[in-house]
């Protein structure tokens, strides 16, 4: 069923037959633990008695006698071989070895009717491919083995022609040779099925994919013809319940609200635009209001531009007197000012010539009295050198 190394294939009993073995031999290891733990062999002593046979049946709520000796405990002459069950550990490994070869052959469960209900189709199909891999490969497998036998059945016809129709009684159509040839040279026999296809739940889910699209895009699918490529995918006749004219669609709720909201929409568009109307009568005749308001005011503008051009005229001849007045004002403190600056200047002139003459007399005396100090010197040395000559030595001794 499966590609393998070399030139043959795998099949069940490559894939599953150490799984199969080592289970078969769990099992019969579980049975034989638990049939010997409730029906025990025994080992007795054979000192007991002279006993008839050594297989003891004993029925239930019945008993068997033994013989044995005189004060002889019975559980000291008969001894239960020690059998135990198996352990859980055993148990989870019979248990994950049947679970490993239940995925491998293909018969995982899939989880149907659990989870999410709106899941996307592509994670179903990937769900079911993941669950039917084995079984894929198989159906594959197959389809490539039917292809190569048609072509060999082609190979075989065409070495010999009649016997396609040899052998059949009531033909439909009166083959000759050479419109059965002409007829495998131009078309090809190939399977019908679709090997991406194993199962039915494959073709139900790309069904499903494609109504959902239809759905999701109404515009751009037909949806009768959606309808009837679904039915042959699920093989049931559907053109036998459709009717014969479609029947009008009822009106969309979606589309229902949007007219709806639509026609509020243009009432409220209209109250709007009615308002809006009252609103620019109003306007103009604000405007007109005010227009009349603005001509008066600018009559009273203008009045009062008038009037402080008067004023303004006024006030510049008083200016300009004022002016005149001050600039003759300003000359005549100009001429006194330059007439006092004039006799403070030959008032400085004449202190300054009385300062000049003062300092010359004081000069001149200065120097007078200079002049007679250095007389009275001069007299004053030459009378110092004669009395020096007088009493010098040279002349005492003349």
């Amino acid at each position: 069923m499966i590609r393998g190394l070399g030139f043959y294939g795998l099949g069940y009993i490559h894939l599953l037959g150490n799984t199969t073995i080592a289970l078969t031999a769990a099992w019969r290891l579980q049975l034989d633990n638990g049939m010997f733990a409730n029906f025990p062999g025994f080992l007795y002593s054979k000192g007991i008695g002279r006993q008839l046979s050594n297989q003891f049946r004993v029925p239930p709520g019945g008993g068997v006698g033994l013989e044995l000796g005189a004060q002889q405990d019975i559980r000291s002459a008969v001894m239960p071989l020690p059998y135990k069950e198996t352990g859980p550990s055993f148990s989870a490994f019979s248990t994950h070895v049947e679970e490993v070869g239940r995925r491998l052959a293909g018969t995982a469960t899939i989880n149907v009717g659990e989870g999410k209900q709106d899941a996307p189709v592509g994670t179903t199909l990937a769900l079911i491919e993941q669950a039917t891999k084995v079984m894929d490969s198989a159906h594959k497998r197959l389809h490539a083995s039917q292809s190569r036998e048609l072509a060999l059945l082609v190979q075989r016809f065409r070495e010999d022609p009649e016997a396609f129709w040899r052998h059949n009684k009531t033909p439909t159509v009166q083959w000759q040779k050479d419109l059965f040839l002409r007829a495998l040279d131009n078309y090809n026999i190939t399977p019908v099925a679709d090997p991406n296809n194993p199962t039915s739940l494959h073709r139900m889910a790309k069904a499903m994919a494609m109504k959902e699209l239809e759905k999701d895009h109404p515009e751009l699918y037909d949806p009768v013809k959606v309808d009837l490529m679904i039915g042959r995918m699920a093989d049931i006749a559907v053109e036998e319940v459709m009717r014969p004219v479609p029947a009008s669609q009822p009106p969309d709720p979606r589309m229902a609200a949007i007219q709806m909201k639509a026609q509020a929409s243009d009432h409220q568009n209209q109250i709007q635009l009615h308002e809006a109307q009252i609103k620019a009568h109003t306007a103009l005749a604000q405007l007109e209001d005010k227009q009349a308001e603005r001509a008066s005011r600018e009559r009273v503008e203008n009045m009062k531009i008038q009037q402080d051009r008067l004023r303004l005229q006024s006030e510049m001849e008083i200016h300009a007197h004022d002016a005149a007045h001050d600039r003759n004002t300003q000359e005549q403190d100009f001429q006194l000012k330059a007439a006092q600056h004039g006799m403070d200047m030959q008032h400085e002139r004449v202190k300054v010539a009385a300062d000049v003459a003062k300092h010359a007399a004081k000069l001149q005396m200065d120097h007078h009295k200079h002049t007679q100090q250095m007389a009275h010197d001069a007299q004053k040395h030459s009378q110092q050198m004669a009395n020096d000559r007088l009493t010098s030595p040279s002349s005492l001794a003349a």
